[in-house]
């Protein structure tokens, strides 16, 4: 089986060291938008192109999330896609049941993992991430590399994987965790999937593709429509001054990340990892509004789904003059209310002008307005951006319930 295996990486090298000039129909940017800039994005790239990796948010699959770690079921599909491996006729592993089974089969079939539970070994620990150990231990026997003479690092003496990692080192295919110097493998630590990429395209003797560089309006554009997606932008409002940014804000509120409209790596991992917020349930109200005043979030709820989450500002606490002289709170009332009147267009008030105003107590509106900072800075109304007011107009009505309330 070995024989086998080692001649299929062969094949499998021959067929994929393709120059990476020959490359044809790389998009700008490449497969995924969150290696832009990386350093092992090249060797992401080959793999990606070669249908050997994926993405890490199916279905939508543009992420790579390069800084995650590598589990041990998505290592057997890589190795297994890389090798070209077939299915395997037998049941290894009692735990590994899921997307990952067959190759994780396939790959016990070829004696490339034994499973983590030695001398048992009936367990494969599929959501384990991967150490730097383990993969260079995967390579020796994937590519049957023969021991080397030399002891390429300091820091893995005492480790089981030692001999595994001398013989990648030989090979070429790795080369230490310390740059420049490279003296230590740190073959303890967890392989970032980045690294892994770099680690296989060495090992299989592939070209690194370098794809055209993404420009700033495409990427922007990819945002937005992961973001209108997950229901915090309107895709009626992709392209209007602020609103991107403003649906970044709504994002980092939701997962109460510091409330900057800056867009980061860990944003995109995060986006693509998020599954919705968690809600009280109201018996017999599948259309309502939600507004938790701590996050300073609207939650736009229809047929009891969640549909739109829009960033708001509502009361300071601060205290105002009204125009008797008397003075009052600027505090959003918490509590169930209902929507009892609604204003087309623009209102005007001692307090400043609200754009498409819905009542929900009293003078407490929902209203657009052009003023609409991360944090509460309002009378007690609760403003949102102008172009969500615009969306709202069409999902509102008189009577719909209003629950306003501290996460």
């Amino acid at each position: 089986m070995r024989v086998a295996t080692v001649a299929c990486v062969a094949a499998v090298a021959t067929l994929l060291a393709v120059p990476s000039a020959a490359v044809a129909g790389v998009a700008p940017g490449g497969s995924f938008v969150d290696d832009d800039g990386n350093i092992h994005e090249p060797d992401i790239e080959a793999l990606a192109v070669a249908g050997i990796v994926r993405g890490c948010d199916p279905p939508r699959n543009h992420l790579y999330c390069p800084k995650e770690g590598l589990s041990r079921a998505q290592a057997a599909t890589i190795l297994v896609r890389a090798l070209g491996l077939g299915p395997a006729s037998i049941d290894v592993f009692t735990d590994d049941a899921g997307v990952h089974e067959g190759d994780i089969n396939a790959l016990a079939a070829a004696a490339i993992t034994k499973g983590c539970n030695p001398p048992d070994n009936d367990r494969f620990c599929p959501d384990r991430e991967l150490t730097r150990g383990e993969l260079a231990a995967l390579l020796q026997r994937a590519l049957g590399l023969p021991p080397s003479g030399v002891d390429a690092f300091g820091d893995d003496d005492t480790s089981v994987y030692e001999s595994a990692i001398d013989a990648a080192a030989a090979a070429g295919i790795t080369k230490g965790c310390n740059p420049p110097d490279n003296d230590r493998f740190c073959p303890d630590a967890l392989v970032l999937r980045d690294q892994a990429a770099s680690f296989l395209v060495r090992a299989l003797g592939m070209e690194p593709v370098h794809a055209p560089r993404r420009d700033r309006a495409t990427r922007l554009g990819i945002l937005a429509a992961d973001l209108a997606a997950e229901g915090f932008m309107r895709e009626s409002a992709i392209g209007t001054p602020g609103a991107l940014e403003t649906a970044i804000v709504a994002f980092h509120k939701e997962l109460r990340l510091p409330r900057t409209d800056e867009w980061s790596v860990a944003d995109w991992v995060a986006l693509a990892r998020y599954a919705g917020p968690d809600l009280p349930r109201r018996a017999g109200q599948p259309d309502r509004l939600e507004i938790d005043l701590a996050k300073q979030v609207l939650y736009l709820v229809e047929d009891a789904d969640v549909t739109a989450i829009i960033p708001v500002s509502s009361g300071n606490g601060e205290v105002f003059a009204k125009p008797d002289g008397s003075l009052a709170v600027a505090r959003t009332p918490r509590g169930s209310f209902t929507i009892r009147a609604h204003v087309v267009g623009w209102r005007y008030s001692y307090l400043g002008a609200l754009y498409r105003p819905w009542y929900f107590r009293g003078g407490y509106a929902v209203h657009g307005s052009r003023s609409v900072p991360p944090y509460p800075a309002s009378h007690g109304c609760v403003r949102v951006p102008l172009w969500e007011a615009d969306f709202l107009e069409d999902r509102l009505a008189i009577g719909i319930p209003v629950h306003v309330w501290d996460s």
